[in-house]
């Protein structure tokens, strides 16, 4: 079987040649084709799959014709007014959800049956029909109508998510994970695999998907096959969901089968289409007639009335004209500066032609100029005007000479706590450009010493008086991008979801806001000076201020000359050596010439762009900033100086460093790869490559450690992670670990790459105990010499606080069986035998313990409630 994961090419209209697909898209515009022609083609290329996509969506075959014939129709009416984008195919398919989203109301009362039914239908046969027992059409039945939708356009029209999206309107990545979670609903137990093939299936069967749905690069593409010619379980597991995947597009074929046209329907449809167009021509002609009919007559009876009128009145003598005084004619769009810009402005409630003019700070007579607007006709709320881009961001005038205020004095550690609150004050009100790099760090809560939950960029670009372009993202996803002048006038697409407050009016010092919190004050806590210091080479001086609540510790360094706040770092009072949250500034430029290219949303591309392609694209219109690269975590956090250790040191019965400065690191196909130095006492012992698939459950940027902990032994170092740090998550965590009496290697358990693990214990002789659902819920142990994983018993229920016994022969957990959470018991295993060979009740509210629970006589304190975040660190 070939295992090439080619793109998938659309498929050929029957009696075209494979270069003729493409020659369509620009028929419309030809004026060497004729309605009739154009109509032709159309419905022999695209009336089945336009038909069948009706059929999805409206469950009728006569609202699918109408639907296909529809959007025939309209292309053919609006052909002058198509210029290949869209696609044609994908235009046509987004006219039939269009006509189906309109919906007749019989269309609506079938759809809700449906629904009904099939809600009835999940309720009546849940608990006793298993997914296994359904057949591939009943379990595509029960997928929501979106997941249906989305299946036909991948495997019957063989759209990519990025063409899907542009037809459904919605983004590629939503469109390939509605179509992960249906592939998952469906192929689920239903593939056909063996136990051992189940720690493998899940990972690489995503990265066959992935590329498949072209998420996947071309040198990922080339190393999954070549894994996939030496790896006999992923082979076996790729062999299944090719099989899958065929079986799935034969039953969507037959749930929406091709209509198969003749030559006589072909003709018919055609005759069809070009009668509703001819009819909507004449239609059109027909209205136009008409008004110019109803101006005329409207005219003339003006006119003669007028003529009436004026013989009624005639006045004794004629009064001359009065002499007016010239006026400006206002200034049309095409008399706009250069360098100059319009933009949309979508109409607010109470807006008024004069408060436009005001918040846009533009003349009510440019405005008037761009736009149809009568004095006396209301605005409506939502509708859309053009605005001028203010002229004075063009034309800055340079201050006269002797008008400059005198700059102020640098603070130090002798001013006074009234003149730096004037500083930070004075900050807000910026009269000069700025450019701006910082770096926000969630590094997590006090004594959790994993990877930062959370990280982001965000870049300022600041014009006195009120210009700002914002730029926001984490370096991996997508970046948010923003130009505001009093309004939020434009935002690139990954906006809605994540800042969606930001739209309508903004506070014109928003932005500055972030570099001067107006939040200090001395009233809501203690302020005092700590020292001086330096951020990206700008003097700063150092304030603690204890808020109200006493619970937390803030430092701020705030600059001694602007005033501005450029590094911001809260501790925990739980911990005041590390911090909790930093946010630094990591490169400032002030008082350069920013160019007005910079807020000129015609040059920014309104797509979805990663952050730095975002900040990339602006730099090219403003050569005077320099953008570094990425940096890692900003300052909280750092990690000792590099220092290598003696040829006689042993780590082995060393107090350890985990340094996650440089986790913000590159993606690998369907992992990310984060990177760990390892430090024992002072030394540096290397780095460690941490490999997490981004894909399947639990898929995600960020990564959390859940728990840590070291081998009785001092060697081995133990910890889960995953993408949450909720303890009962149902997303995977996986197991990893490393030897420190070896070259640094870090290794996975693949038993936990599907369900993961929730809690584990170490015993005297290296072997690791942990509770997971891989295959089947139960214990599990792995051999840490040996990185051999078998299974101690099933269990039907909940297990934790897993502890070893002293000799190392028995288990005790904490847990339920089946769903009864709340009646806890205490359970003793035999490993070698793995049976339950003590059980009692454990009242968690008392945490009392049986007084014949055989934990009592292994000297140690169960079930413990410390967590094991720093376990790991020392032996």
């Amino acid at each position: 079987m070939d295992y090439d994961t080619q793109d998938k090419r659309l498929p050929t209209p029957a009696g075209h040649s494979p270069g003729s697909v493409s020659d369509i898209d620009w028929m419309p515009q030809s004026g060497q084709v004729s309605d009739a022609a154009l109509a032709d083609v159309l419905i022999e290329s695209f009336y089945s799959d336009l038909y069948r996509l009706g059929l999805c969506v409206l469950e009728d075959d006569e609202q699918a014709n109408e639907a296909a014939i529809r959007a025939i129709q309209q292309v053919v009416f609006n052909r002058r007014n198509y210029w290949g984008d869209p696609p044609l195919r994908t235009w046509l398919c987004s006219l039939v959800l269009e006509y189906a989203r309109k919906g007749s109301p019989s269309k609506r009362i079938r759809s809700f049956a449906a629904n009904l039914k099939r809600k009835h239908s999940r309720q009546a046969h849940g608990e006793i029909s298993e997914p296994a027992s359904q057949s591939l059409g009943e379990k595509l039945d029960s997928l929501s109508k979106r997941e249906q939708l989305y299946l036909f356009f991948r495997y019957i029209l063989h759209f990519s998510p990025e063409q899907t999206g542009k037809a459904v309107g919605a983004r590629a990545r939503r469109v390939h994970a509605v179509l992960n979670q249906a592939r998952l609903s469906l192929h689920g137990p239903w593939l056909d695999l063996s136990p051992e093939d189940v720690d493998y299936h899940l990972l690489y069967l995503r990265q066959i998907e992935h590329a498949a749905d072209g998420f996947l690069p071309e040198n990922d593409t080339h190393r999954l096959k070549q894994h996939l010619s030496a790896c006999h379980h992923c082979r076996s597991a790729a062999e299944a969901l090719l099989n899958f995947e065929s079986a799935l597009e034969q039953t969507l074929n037959s749930k929406w089968p091709d209509p198969g046209l003749s030559a006589g329907r072909v003709q018919a449809l055609v005759l069809e289409a070009i009668s509703r167009v001819e009819t909507r021509l004449v239609h059109k002609r027909f209205s136009v007639s008409l008004k110019e009919t109803v101006l005329v007559v409207f005219f003339l009876t003006l006119v003669f009335g007028m003529a009436k009128v004026a013989n009624i009145f005639k006045p004794e003598a004629v009064a001359p004209a009065p002499t007016r005084t010239p006026t400006q004619t206002p200034i049309g769009l095409a008399a706009l500066k250069p360098g100059s810009f319009t933009y949309h402005y979508y109409i607010q409630p109470g807006d008024t032609l004069n408060l436009i003019a005001e918040k846009a700070r533009v003349p009510v007579e440019a405005i008037r100029s761009l736009n149809p607007y009568s004095s006396r006709a209301p605005l409506s709320e939502g509708s859309v005007l053009i605005l001028p881009s203010p002229s004075r961001l063009f034309s800055v005038e340079p201050p006269k000479p002797g008008t400059e205020a005198p700059p102020l004095p640098p603070l130090t550690l002798e001013s006074s706590m009234e003149e730096i609150m004037q500083r930070i004050e004075v900050s807000g009100q910026l009269d000069r450009s700025l450019w701006v790099d910082i770096w926000s760090v969630q590094y997590g809560p006090p004594g959790y010493i994993g990877p930062p939950v959370q990280y982001s960029q965000q870049q300022i670009w600041y014009r006195p008086p009120s210009w700002t372009r914002i730029v926001m993202g984490s370096g991996q996803l997508t970046s948010s991008a923003y130009i505001i002048n009093g309004i939020v006038f434009w935002k690139n697409s990954d906006t809605d979801e994540i800042y969606g407050q930001f739209d309508g009016e903004i506070q014109l010092d928003y932005i500055l806001q972030q570099l001067a919190p107006i939040a200090l004050r001395t009233e809501d806590g203690t302020i005092q000076v700590a020292g001086m210091d330096e951020v990206v080479g700008r003097p700063t001086l150092v304030l603690d201020w204890t808020p109200r609540d006493g619970e937390r510790l803030i430092k701020v360094w705030v600059d001694t000359v602007l005033g501005l706040t450029l590094r911001v770092q809260q501790f925990s009072t739980e911990d005041l050596e590390f911090p909790v949250y930093e946010r630094t500034v990591v490169s400032l430029a002030d008082g350069i010439p920013l160019s007005p290219d910079i807020f000129d949303p015609s040059n920014r591309d309104s797509q979805q762009l990663g952050i730095e392609e975002t900040l990339m694209s602006v730099q090219d219109s403003q050569p005077e900033i320099i953008l570094e690269a990425l940096p890692g975590l900003a300052g909280g956090r750092r990690p000792p100086p590099i220092k290598f250790p003696p040829n006689w040191f042993d780590p082995v019965q060393s107090e350890i460093l985990l340094d996650w400065t440089g986790y913000i690191s590159q993606t690998s196909g369907a992992n990310s790869i984060f990177n760990i130095g390892v430090y024992a006492d002072e030394y540096f012992l290397g780095f460690l490559e941490l490999e997490y698939p981004r894909t399947g459950p639990g898929q995600g940027e960020n990564m959390f450690m859940d728990s840590c902990n070291r081998s009785p032994d001092g060697r081995f170092v133990v910890f889960l992670a995953g993408r949450s740090n909720d303890p009962f998550s149902e997303l995977p965590k996986l197991v990893y670990w490393f030897d420190l009496s070896k070259p640094l290697q870090l290794n996975r358990d693949a038993n936990t790459l599907m369900y993961g693990a929730n809690d584990f214990a170490i015993s005297p002789d290296n072997r690791m105990a942990y509770w997971s659902c891989s295959y089947q819920c139960g214990l599990y142990q792995l051999n840490l010499e040996t990185g051999v994983t078998s299974k101690i018993m099933e269990y039907g229920g909940y297990l934790s606080n897993i502890a070893w016994s002293p000799v190392g022969n028995f288990l005790a957990v904490l847990g339920y069986s089946g769903t009864d959470w709340a009646h806890y018991k205490i359970m003793v295993i035999d490993v070698d035998l793995g049976e339950i060979v003590y059980e009692g009740p454990y009242d968690v509210g008392k945490m009392e313990v049986p007084p014949d629970s055989p934990t009592n006589t292994w000297g140690i304190d169960y079930p413990s409630l410390q967590t094991w975040e720093k376990g790991c660190l020392k032996p």
